[in-house]
């Protein structure tokens, strides 16, 4: 009887482990895919907040605004 327990237990720990791991890998998965996403977000805003610091408003950037490049 305390066999068939532990092995019982033991499956279950198992697919809870094989659930959470699912789970964090989607996770993760799903974070590294925006990742690139908001790095483009801020490396135009400090390009932008650059120019405007050096000489005078950037308005745009080869006849593109901010919102063109983040588009």
């Amino acid at each position: 009887m305390l066999a068939r327990a532990t092995l019982w237990w033991t499956i279950l720990r198992i697919s809870i482990e094989e659930r959470l791991v699912y789970r964090g890998d989607f996770a993760l998965g799903t974070l590294m895919r925006f990742l690139p996403i908001v790095t483009q977000i801020f490396l135009w805003g400090a390009v932008f907040s650059a120019l405007e610091a050096g000489g005078g408003p950037a308005q745009n950037v080869a006849g593109y605004t901010y919102p063109d490049f983040i588009a």
